[in-house]
C-alpha cells in the first residue's frame, strides 16, 4: 500500500519496554502496543497535526507487602512517552481505542481526503 513507507515510530525516554505492532489496510491504520502492569487510567492518548498519535501514562510502584526487601528490580516505574508518526492524516472524531490484557489498541481511520480515488475516463 502506498502509506507503508510512511510509517514512522518516534523514540522517546522509556519507549523501548513497550512492544508495538502496527497494521494498515485501506481504510486505516492499527496501532497495538503493550503496557504490562498500567492501568487504563494511567493511560493519555492524543493526536497532533493530524497524524502525530502521542501515548502518555505511568507505570506505578508495585507494592510490596510490609517488612518486604527488594532483591532484584527489573520493572520500569515513572512515567513514559511514545509517539507514531502515522504517515497519513487520521479521521479524529472516529479514532477508537481499547484498553484490554495490558495492551491498548487503537484504529486511526484514514481521512477521506489522503484515500487513494479511482478517476472515471470519459
Amino acid at each position: 500500500m502506498m502509506f507503508d513507507r510512511f510509517f514512522v515510530p518516534v523514540r522517546t525516554a522509556q519507549s523501548d519496554i513497550h512492544n508495538a505492532d502496527v497494521v494498515r489496510n485501506e481504510n486505516e491504520t492499527i496501532l497495538s502496543i503493550e503496557f504490562p502492569g498500567v492501568k487504563r487510567e494511567d493511560l493519555k492518548i492524543k493526536l497532533e497535526d493530524g497524524d502525530l498519535l502521542i501515548l502518555e501514562g505511568e507505570r506505578k510502584p508495585v507494592e510490596l507487602p510490609e517488612g518486604s526487601k527488594v532483591l532484584l528490580s527489573e520493572i520500569t516505574e515513572g512515567k513514559f512517552s511514545r509517539s507514531f508518526r502515522i504517515g497519513h492524516r487520521v479521521e479524529a472524531e472516529k479514532i477508537s481505542a481499547e484498553f484490554k490484557n495490558g495492551i491498548l489498541t487503537v484504529k486511526l481511520p484514514i481521512a477521506e481526503e489522503v484515500k487513494p480515488k479511482s478517476i472515471n475516463i470519459k
